[in-house]
């Protein structure tokens, strides 16, 4: 149970500066390069109803 709640306190300070967190450069051209294919077929992908059914792990509440 400690473990779990240290590091709900870790993304919680986390989550309280997200700027400050670095975008490695990797990590940039990556997003760069999902939204160009996205703008090419923005149709491509999966709604969140999709995801949760497909990974049912991702719509448990909180």
């Amino acid at each position: 149970m400690y473990l779990i709640a240290a590091g709900s306190a870790v993304w919680d300070s986390i989550a309280q500066v997200p700027e400050q967190i670095p975008v490695l450069d990797w990590q940039k051209e990556e997003l760069a390069k999902r939204k160009v294919t996205y703008l090419q077929n923005p149709d491509s992908g999966s709604s969140w109803e999709e995801i949760k059914e497909r990974f049912p792990l991702f719509s448990r509440s909180k």
